[in-house]
């Protein structure tokens, strides 16, 4: 009588997927880029956590991303740039790093993100797949035991009739040698919490790996203050390793090519005061007033009343 469908292997791949392109898209959109000098590419973000580096060539005013060769000099920096063009062609080129190509990392090794995307994406797709079969194991969906075929045959018929709304004939010794057992457990649905608890602290600890601040997700009357905010620092410590590569490249872009390029925090990240901080502060203003203040309103105001009083 109740039917649904199993979720095929392929299904799986397009959850995981889902989360990958999902969490893609966020870190996109956490540095704000501008220039009056140089186009800047589309989602350049994404590009640089996903591939951990691009670089901008000015001799043909385009951008390429790609990794290094291996090569160093004397001070440990790289000196050879493999880059593809960005556009359909992917054009290979190899070039002098700090001359021929200015170099973006998304952190100072020039790394990608792409195995915490990996990482959150698995554990994502074993969540839901955890979440969904739990919700059908706690079902109630009682299941009868049959001593015969015919008599398994006349039962799926008539609960066949039921579902469809039109009246059941049986015979009397129908359900003769038949029993109930349960293949569910209805008490798995209470369990749910748990799973979706952990689904909130693994996208916490992804969110803390890219540097944005979801501490106060999940927030239940048990969790401490301490322990709501233990990974603060670890937030704004990834933040400042991304943001210093960024602005050391548009350093360079400066020096190298005379190019004014700059890299900021977006916006809607930053920080706003609560309404309970604001409240904070407007009692505290009125708490620091002076006495010399005071005096002078009680003076203002007794010679209202003797002007009054004449």
């Amino acid at each position: 009588m109740y039917d649904y469908k199993i979720p095929k292997t392929e299904d799986y791949y397009k959850i995981r997927e889902y989360y990958r392109n999902k969490e893609l898209q966020k870190a996109s959109i956490l540095f704000k880029w501008k220039s009056e000098d140089i186009k800047i590419p589309r989602n350049i973000e994404a590009i640089l956590a996903d591939c951990g580096s691009i670089g901008y060539c000015k001799d043909n005013d385009t951008w390429y991303m790609g990794s290094f060769t291996g090569m160093k000099d004397k001070l440990n920096e790289f000196t050879e740039y493999v880059g593809i063009t960005l556009d359909t062609s992917h054009v290979t080129k190899t070039m002098a790093n700090n001359k021929e190509i200015v170099v973006c990392g998304n952190n100072p090794f020039y790394l990608p993100d792409s195995p915490i995307f990996d990482w959150y994406a698995g554990f994502s797709e074993d969540i839901d797949i955890s979440m969904y079969f739990q919700l059908i194991n706690s079902r109630n969906i009682p299941a009868l035991t049959a001593d015969s075929d015919q008599k398994a045959n006349q039962i799926k018929k008539a609960f066949e009739q039921i579902k469809a709304g039109v009246p059941v004939v049986i015979t009397t010794d129908i359900f003769s040698g038949t029993e109930t057992i349960d293949l569910t457990d209805k008490s798995l649905i209470e369990k749910m919490q748990y799973i979706t608890s952990f689904n909130a602290d693994v996208e916490k600890r992804f969110s803390n790996q890219r540097g944005i601040d979801v501490n106060t997700l999940d927030k239940r009357a048990q969790v401490t203050s301490d322990e709501l905010n233990q990974f603060t620092d670890v937030t704004s410590n990834n933040f400042l390793v991304m943001l210093e590569a960024r602005q050391e490249f548009c350093e360079k872009m400066k020096d190298i090519f005379g190019i004014n390029i700059e890299c900021v925090r977006n916006p809607i990240y930053a920080d706003e005061p609560s309404s309970e901080e604001t409240d904070s502060e407007e009692a505290q203003e009125a708490a620091e007033e002076t006495p010399e203040d005071g005096n002078k309103d009680k003076e203002e105001e007794d010679k209202d009343n003797e002007n009054m009083e004449a």
